[in-house]
């Protein structure tokens, strides 16, 4: 099923922001400045768990791969088919975040859209904390079977 043209200006608008949010992040906002223009722990979980719900509705392995912590990438591998190739979107439309030092636990609400069907399901994301970014500690079911 060919996917709709409307969510491709949205998702490279949020590409070019969330590549600019992880220059940032790589930078290290400005040097460990505790300043107001610093980015939140709880704004880049918004930003990164958007990115993984769009890398689950463009059944795009390579994309979550780049958002996993050490030892979830191994297990990451050859689960292509953990992945539901008629998905057309899914979307963040809630987030519950709590923040324990360099953990995470992000419950999300997902609509997802499969074959012209919308549909809501809720799934608990956990993160850790390494060199400043979020990373899945976990890997996310993106089959939504």
């Amino acid at each position: 099923m060919m996917k709709s043209q409307a969510p491709i200006a949205y998702r490279l608008i949020t590409t070019i922001f969330l590549s600019l949010l992880f220059s940032l992040v790589a930078a290290g906002c400005g040097g460990g400045s505790t300043g107001s223009d610093a980015l939140t722990d709880e704004e880049l979980l918004i930003a990164v768990t958007d990115e993984i719900a769009m890398a689950c509705g463009d059944a795009d392995p390579a994309r979550i791969n780049d958002l996993v912590g050490p030892g979830t990438q191994d297990r990451l591998r050859g689960q292509d088919n953990a992945f539901n190739p008629d998905t057309e979107t899914v979307v963040v439309t809630d987030r519950e975040i709590t923040i324990v030092g360099d953990n995470a636990s992000v419950i999300v609400t997902l609509e997802v859209t499969i074959d012209g069907d919308t549909s809501q399901a809720d799934q608990t994301w956990e993160f850790v904390k390494v060199d400043g970014n979020w990373l899945l500690a976990t890997i996310p079911d993106c089959s939504f079977g």
